[in-house]
């Protein structure tokens, strides 16, 4: 059967893969293993101080890595820029008294990033271009606003769970798409900006996505007790499938537009924080708005 024999070709190709830089499967593999127990004691103590703490340093971290694509790496652009990306998810502990609250908080907060950035740029003597400044700012508060959102849809009601979604859809659109494009692809998405990415791989990424979100639920349920709205997981997986991909390509398109592989070198074969979250980021504000703001689309009741 031809798609059986596509199959058992995508996992030949993964086998032998090579990203260019000595990393094969299995070194990409170990270095997930190693991630994901990294990854998991901090999900399970995700109720504690811990968490924002944890949240505060990717920020951080991702700051760094965005700022140094874009050639900005300055200690007057990296200071403020990683103070404010930590300071995000940081403060939810101590100052978030609601979503909506804290979503004006750190609306001021990049206010003054970026009034910041605009005054050391005119200090500067030019050193500073305004397309750099205007740069960094969308770089480093996107990754802000994604990692704070992780931390805030932890505080909400029903949190413990809906948190994990962010998770759940960006690695199994992820995951998905590369096996259906893999297997099934023919029309290139994206060439410009990713290549190897496909239609049908995208379209994969979206019904598995979905899929993933009604055992996601049936799961919770079991473990839990709140009861499923399935018809609203299985939209809100689709949603955010798409949320994810454009953030996977939105990251990708930064870092051609500047010629760099990857973010950073944090974890051999996976790059830097912004390589392994730059879908995430996507995905964890689109479901704080379809939690916190569109009570309609309640995933559980």
């Amino acid at each position: 059967m031809p798609l059986l024999r596509n199959f058992w070709v995508a996992i030949d190709a993964m086998a032998v893969y090579d990203d260019g830089e000595g990393f094969s499967l299995k070194v990409r593999i170990i270095s997930a293993i190693v991630g994901i127990l990294i990854l998991l004691p901090v999900l399970w103590f995700s109720d504690t101080v811990l968490f924002p703490i944890v949240l505060a340093l990717c920020g951080a971290m991702a700051a760094y890595e965005i700022v140094s694509c874009i050639g900005a790496r300055v200690w007057y652009v990296l200071a403020p820029s990683m103070t404010f990306a930590a300071l995000g998810p940081l403060l939810t502990e101590w100052v978030a008294s609601s979503v909506k609250g804290y979503i004006a908080f750190l609306a001021m907060l990049a206010f003054a990033y970026l009034f910041l950035l605009l005054t050391v740029a005119v200090f500067t003597g030019g050193k500073l271009k305004y397309s750099l400044v205007a740069e960094t700012v969308i770089g480093v508060v996107y990754a802000t606003v994604g990692f704070t959102s992780i931390a805030l849809l932890r505080r909400i009601a029903g949190g413990a769970y809906l948190f994990g979604m962010v998770f759940v859809g960006a690695w199994m659109t992820d995951t998905m798409a590369y096996f259906t494009g893999r297997l099934l692809g023919k029309h290139k998405l994206c060439p410009s900006i990713s290549p190897k990415k496909t239609l049908e791989g995208s379209i994969g990424g979206v019904i598995f996505c979905a899929l993933s979100f009604l055992l996601y639920g049936f799961i919770v349920h079991k473990i839990v007790g709140v009861t499923p709205n399935y018809p609203m997981l299985f939209i809100g997986g689709a949603v955010l499938s798409v949320a994810s991909q454009i953030g996977d390509l939105a990251a990708s398109l930064i870092k051609r537009e500047h010629g760099v592989k990857d973010y950073g070198k944090l974890m051999p074969g996976h790059g830097g924080v912004m390589d392994r979250f730059d879908s995430i980021l996507a995905v964890a504000p689109f479901l704080l708005l379809l939690c916190g703001f569109a009570p309609a689309f309640a995933f559980f009741y």
